[in-house]
């Protein structure tokens, strides 16, 4: 139930007005259930200044609060682990300069404002208040049509933050799109060629010189697998390089959490040296110090 306080008073909703709104809620009539407590609730919305201390680092509602309206609370702590968790595996393990969690706060916060918005907007929209002021995006598009800010690129300045997950082909600070590849043992989605903890480099079916490097610059197969993107599936379904915003020769790194951290739709001359460079900055080597 909800009501304005400044027009009803709580001490309105007494027990025999609490087993009426309850007896409607569940069709069943008042002996059929038993009230054991009641109390008002102030629904709200808010967001931390920081996700970060020092060494401690904070995700889930500690740092963001969303009204229950969309159902996004859960969902975004938990991605809020699964970004700041695949950064520390890197780090720990050794791949990745610890500058890499500077990224946590700035890719997660954004996520975060978007969410807690778009969360209020849904409460105004169902309390029937005007919401003209900002969009009404889709449940897909505050879940998972995001896009993280990457350093360094510039590719996609003036994109949204969020959108459609369908909109989105493989830009740098996406999610990997789902395409559906055949397998011996059946098809697989894209999603499932990144292996917890590694990066992949995924290239199109030209694109043997960009697996070459990535082999070369990770010999040993520490962090880094490869995997070329079959030219066509089925003559009615889009070539998975379209989806994937790469040409016959193009490559995306993807990140272990399946986020893209670089993206090219052609060829290089020298694909081991534009690679490097690649990856050390998905890495957080090519980063300034911290102050």
């Amino acid at each position: 139930m909800t009501y304005d306080p400044e027009t009803t008073d709580p001490a309105t909703f007494d027990d025999q007005r609490r087993r009426g709104i309850v007896s409607r809620a569940l069709g069943l009539p008042p002996s059929h259930f038993t009230l054991t407590g009641h109390r008002p609730w102030q629904m709200g919305g808010w967001l931390a200044d920081s996700y970060r201390a020092g060494r401690i680092f904070l995700l889930g509602d500690a740092v963001h609060v969303t009204p229950p309206t969309g159902g996004f609370g859960a969902n975004t702590g938990i991605q809020d682990a699964w970004n700041l968790t695949t950064k520390l595996v890197s780090v720990l393990r050794g791949h990745a300069d610890p500058r890499l969690l500077e990224d946590y706060e700035p890719e997660r916060r954004a996520v975060g404002r978007i969410t807690v918005e778009q969360a209020l907007l849904r409460a105004r929209d169902r309390a029937q208040v005007p919401i003209e002021d900002r969009p009404l995006l889709s449940e897909a598009a505050v879940a998972i049509g995001y896009r993280y800010p990457i350093p360094g690129d510039d590719t996609v300045a003036g994109l949204p933050t969020a959108d459609e997950p369908y909109r989105w082909h493989g830009e740098p600070g996406t999610r990997l799109p789902h395409v559906l590849l055949p397998g011996k043992d059946g098809p697989r989605s894209t999603l499932d060629l990144v292996r917890a903890g590694r990066y992949l480099m995924l290239a199109g079916p030209e694109g043997r010189p960009w697996t070459r490097a990535a082999r070369e610059l990770d010999p040993h197969g520490a962090f880094l697998d490869t995997a070329l993107l079959p030219r066509r599936i089925a003559p009615a379904i889009a070539p998975p390089t379209d989806t994937c915003g790469i040409g016959d020769h193009g490559a995306l790194l993807v990140r272990p959490d399946h986020v893209i951290a670089w993206r090219t739709a052609h060829a290089a001359p020298d694909a081991l040296t534009v690679l490097t460079t690649a990856t050390r900055q998905a890495l957080g080597a090519d980063r300034p110090a911290a102050c």
